[in-house]
């Protein structure tokens, strides 16, 4: 399980991966138009001219060789699709099968429009709590044990003080240890106090002193010494699986919101450490080399914030489509068509640099050989 699986092999994982999210945020807003009699021409997996066609209810559905991702496109919408993906909808005859299949997205009432558009990024909520009650009930729950699995660096307290890869931890300061987020926790409030920690190495017993350095994380002055524990898995019951996948739905959506605001308040701190898709890729193949379960908790994650970035309010996202629908019940009438294509076009473009920047950082990390994690 922890064996290496192969660069090219985790690399491939992570990006069908990701093209499973995409194409079930997709499929999100195609359920949703369907059952709304909303025409979709086209629904794909990937992109690129088609391999595969084929044509059933009024629907082109298509397979594209480049994987990764894929799109709905609806009878009358505004062209958004094609402004980010090059890909434009099949064209309708009106006069054939008319309105058997559906008819024009423009001409459904708002509210309708907005549950279609608000679908991929609940589609996404829905996948990633799926992927944590998965991960919990038929892989387990990770948990840290009192064995020492790595150590950071030389120069941390662990390594100076003698500590070693396979080193199991029993007591710290005469008090038995058993439990590793205990033991985690311990050292965490212990920033600037000597630990003297009692260590099972192979049949020895050993006395090692070791005072964990103060270190600011995610604004928390915590003690570290800088060694990793090693990890085990428990199954739970379905019983417990389920409120713990909520849970862990609900820290993943508190930690975004709170580098949302830290990104806010503190940007010229923050933006460096922003991650794209390639930083992103990078940890995903760091994260299999720690086996199934942890790569589904990081898949359902993700799942997550991008169900989360496109709710956000901003041009060219759903959350974009959203507000102006917001903006139409409110008004009684719809925003300008013209108006609203050139808001979208504009934010696109925006988002793209954004992009370009974010990703130059990611390979600029690379090329310095910086863990992003």
């Amino acid at each position: 399980m922890h064996a290496d699986l192969g660069l090219t092999f985790r690399i491939i994982t992570f990006l069908i991966t990701l093209s499973v999210l995409i194409v079930l945020h997709e499929w999100g807003h195609f359920i949703v138009a369907k059952l709304a009699r909303v025409r979709v021409t086209d629904f794909a997996i990937g992109f690129g001219p088609s391999l595969i066609s084929i044509r059933y209810k009024g629907t082109n559905y298509r397979i594209n060789p480049f994987l990764v991702g894929g799109y709905c496109l609806m009878l009358g919408e505004d062209g958004r699709k094609a402004e980010q993906s090059g890909v434009t909808a099949t064209p309708v005859d009106p006069a054939e099968e008319p309105g058997r299949y559906g008819t024009d997205f423009q001409g459904k009432p708002v509210l309708s429009r907005l549950a279609i558009v608000l679908a991929g990024p609940i589609m996404n909520f829905v996948l990633g709590f799926v992927i944590f009650v998965v991960a919990l009930a038929a892989i387990g729950r990770q948990f840290p044990t009192t064995t020492v699995a790595a150590l950071s660096s030389p120069s941390m307290p662990a390594a100076l003080a003698g500590l070693r890869p396979g080193d199991t931890i029993t007591a710290i300061d005469g008090e038995p240890v058993h439990d590793g987020a205990a033991m985690v926790g311990r050292i965490n409030r212990s920033a600037g106090i000597p630990l003297v920690m009692s260590v099972r190495r192979g049949d020895s017993t050993l006395s090692i002193r070791v005072t964990p350095v103060a270190t600011n994380v995610n604004g928390r002055r915590i003690g570290l010494t800088g060694f990793s524990p090693a990890f085990a898995s428990a199954r739970l019951p379905i019983a417990r699986a389920v409120p713990e996948a909520w849970d862990q739905t609900v820290l993943v959506l508190a930690s975004t919101v709170s580098s949302l605001v830290q990104l806010a308040t503190n940007f010229a701190h923050t933006a460096p450490q922003l991650s794209g898709i390639i930083g992103i890729g990078q940890v995903a193949t760091q994260v299999q080399q720690e086996g199934w379960g942890p790569y589904l908790v990081f898949a359902g994650s993700i799942s997550i914030l991008l169900g989360f970035f496109n709710l956000l309010p901003l041009p060219a996202l759903d959350g974009g489509r959203a507000a102006f629908f917001v903006a139409e019940i409110l008004r009684g009438k719809p925003v300008d068509p013209e108006k609203e294509g050139l808001v979208h076009v504009v934010g696109f473009v925006v988002l793209m640099a954004l992009m370009v920047v974010i990703a130059f950082h990611d390979i600029q990390r690379l090329l310095l050989h910086q863990n992003i994690l």
